[in-house]
């Protein structure tokens, strides 16, 4: 492998600002450790397999490559298959929270405890993409109906997720995209 030309193209409307406290109330250590044991909870983990790249590290002269690798985890074929899902549970905990008035647990949610509430909630994705196909999934494991607006692929369709496909809603996901 020889060497590469690289350019660097720096937006020149960008706006930077230091990292402060607005940002550190929301990625932060403890949101992190709250994330990664909520994560390491579901049923189906296992920590990201790494692949190691043996003669890619050779070839361009490094000690050791890897490649994080989250197309197998869950068995959905995303290679986000958490975040989407993490986000999802927590809208999920806060609406089932302001019905019943008390704590609720991803067990509770993921054992039923809720489906009267929450089998009327319904979270949207405007891609049939990964995304899509993460969302689905966390709705399909915790009893929440999912809906991919943009012609969802058929592992989409496979876990139970509706077709949205109204004008309005195209338009809102394409100017919603970022470019």
């Amino acid at each position: 492998m020889g060497k590469y030309d690289i350019q660097l193209f720096v937006n020149p409307q960008a706006e930077y600002r230091e990292y402060g406290d607005g940002e550190r109330e929301i990625l932060n250590q403890e949101a992190f450790a709250e994330a990664k044991e909520e994560i390491s909870s579901w049923p189906g983990y296992e920590p990201t397999p790494l692949i190691e790249l043996q003669g890619l590290a050779e070839e361009s002269g490094v000690g050791g490559m890897w490649c994080k690798y989250e197309g197998t985890r869950f068995g959905i074929g995303s290679f986000k298959p958490t975040g989407p899902t993490y986000a999802m549970l927590g809208v999920l905990k806060k609406e089932v929270t302001k019905v019943i008035g008390g704590e609720v647990s991803t067990a509770d949610l993921v054992e039923g405890k809720y489906a009267e509430i929450t089998r009327d909630m319904v979270m949207a994705a405007a891609t049939s993409g990964n995304h899509g196909r993460a969302m689905a999934w966390g709705a399909e494991a915790r009893w929440a109906e999912a809906t991919v607006p943009t012609g969802p692929s058929r592992q989409v369709r496979r876990r139970g997720s509706t077709r949205r496909r109204t004008r309005a809603r195209r338009m809102r996901a394409r100017r919603t995209r970022t470019p």
